[in-house]
């Protein structure tokens, strides 16, 4: 297995490495490696929800002008009227 040596670490993220490791069980050294694994996978799990959330706007995006209705007006009103209680909407 490969190592390296992280210089100039701040003493007081040190510290809290320390407390974290004895706080887990865990050797400061495996505390660090368990530390970059978690930042690395949040990156990507960050990066997957990035991308759904891009998908669903592009999808919220195309909807407006795409609801064909042969209803009258009346009939919409008749819509909003029965809706349960919650935000004004403007009619």
């Amino acid at each position: 297995m490969s190592s390296i040596t992280i210089k100039n670490i701040p003493e007081h993220l040190l510290d809290r490495v320390r407390e974290r490791a004895i706080a887990e069980h865990r050797s400061v050294n495996k505390e660090f490696i368990y530390l970059v694994e978690t930042a690395l996978q949040g990156e990507q799990a960050g990066a997957v929800a990035r991308e759904q959330t891009a998908q669903q706007v592009d999808a919220w995006s195309n909807l407006p002008g795409t609801w064909v209705s042969d209803d009258a007006a009346s009939e919409t009103e008749a819509i909003y009227a029965a809706r349960s209680e919650g935000r004004d909407v403007a009619l």
